[in-house]
């Protein structure tokens, strides 16, 4: 899928002042169907204005579902999106598909780690919340479920 389109997504990247990309998800995967969208995760160039990310991003999805004859394209800008799952999904479960192995790459890539595990006990507690409402039938009723003597336990097992 890729490959034939690679130089016309190199222009584009480069266009936009993209210094490395990542595509993930089911494309990542090679298991899109009909319904799929395409995503990919950026990080633009220090030169890049802040204020002219959102524009970018817009223009990036454009180009880029052109390029693929498809309207369901989402970018995600790893300088501004606040999920670490996510920014870590994006990156160790994607694929490099423009930027050079390097600097940037290394100094993105271990930021991202330190701060999925740092965050790791909180979707450990997410988790475990999760999982006492939807067991009590409480799921999406706005009740509150008490704090198990036992989520120390679950926590640490995670």
């Amino acid at each position: 899928m890729l490959e034939k389109h690679q130089k016309q997504l190199n222009e584009i990247f480069k266009e936009n002042q993209v210094v490395l990309a990542y595509l993930f998800g089911s494309a990542a995967r090679g298991k899109t169907t009909a319904l799929s969208d395409i995503d990919i995760a950026v990080v633009f160039s220090d030169k890049a204005r802040e204020k002219d990310y959102f524009k970018k991003e817009l223009h990036l999805a454009h180009k880029i579902g052109n390029v693929f004859k498809i309207d369901r394209v989402d970018i995600v800008n790893l300088k501004t999106v606040k999920s670490p799952l996510l920014k870590h999904n994006a990156v160790f479960k994607g694929k490099l598909i423009f930027g050079k192995y390097g600097k940037k790459q290394f100094e993105l890539e271990s930021g991202i780690m330190k701060e999925y595990e740092d965050t790791k006990h909180l979707r450990a507690v997410q988790d475990y919340y999760l999982y006492k409402h939807i067991k009590a039938g409480t799921f999406g009723k706005g009740k509150l479920i008490q704090k198990s003597k036992y989520l120390e336990k679950y926590v640490a097992n995670k």
